[in-house]
């Protein structure tokens, strides 16, 4: 919702399906850590893929 005047929106813009109603800066702020998480878990699969498939040292 577009609080009037303000030009700013307020209330909830977006519903998580566990968290329930959130508004721009709380969705930002979960996606951010989303994110962040999910970086993290790429990283860790990257690292082991890399030290699967490394050449053995002859």
């Amino acid at each position: 919702m577009i609080a009037e005047g303000e030009g700013r929106i307020s209330g909830a813009v977006f519903v998580h399906p566990v968290s329930g109603p959130l508004t721009t800066r709380q969705a930002i702020r979960m996606l951010r850590v989303h994110l962040t998480r999910h970086e993290r878990q790429i990283r860790r699969i990257l690292r082991a893929v890399e030290q699967e498939y490394r050449p053995e040292a002859t």
